[in-house]
């Protein structure tokens, strides 16, 4: 292959790398703020703001309680021996339960991960639930989202669900 015809192709290749990068980058931002407005959203109580992060059809919505929360509730009371670790729902179902509560409740997040090509997303992090200021469940949660025309949409949330001990075993230090 002649030299100028090498510059060409490494030229078109660093081209399409570059490009390929910042629309990932932009898409990273953009996911960034999905989760931002998911929290701020439950902060808020705002069910319009809440629902419209996720796409319009079905979206999948599934809990799985911890083995620790189970064997303490368990040892509490035999009857919990009964209950399905896995907790289906749906994004209408939980920010209607949280507008329905008196108390505030907020969501923090750390270790956010994404993974993207711009038009679909993985993302994990973990995230901690507050009731009133005090930590009421702690797990890992990850979503996967697709990219539409209207934006980033969340299609599917997967989370564990750990519950704060001194709330099961009645003690409030917390």
């Amino acid at each position: 292959m002649p030299n100028s015809i090498k510059v060409i192709f490494c030229s078109l290749l660093l081209t399409l790398s570059i490009h390929a990068n910042s629309e990932t980058n932009a898409a990273q931002y953009q996911i960034k703020q999905v989760v931002e407005q998911f929290k701020q959203s439950i902060e808020n109580k705002d069910k319009e703001a809440f629902l419209a992060l996720f796409h319009p059809s079905a979206v999948s919505w599934v809990g799985v309680i911890s083995t620790e929360t189970i064997n303490l509730l368990v040892s509490k009371d035999p009857r919990y021996a009964q209950q399905p670790r896995i907790m289906p729902g749906s994004p209408k179902e939980f920010i209607e339960g949280i507008i329905a509560s008196d108390v505030i409740t907020r969501e923090e997040t750390n270790h956010l991960q994404i993974v993207t090509d711009a038009n679909v997303a993985s993302v994990m992090f973990e995230y901690r639930l507050f009731k009133d200021d005090r930590l009421n469940n702690w797990g890992k949660e990850n979503w996967q989202l697709i990219n539409t025309p209207k934006g980033w949409k969340i299609n599917a949330v997967n989370f564990s669900y750990t519950m704060n001990p001194t709330l099961i075993s009645g003690n409030s230090a917390g």
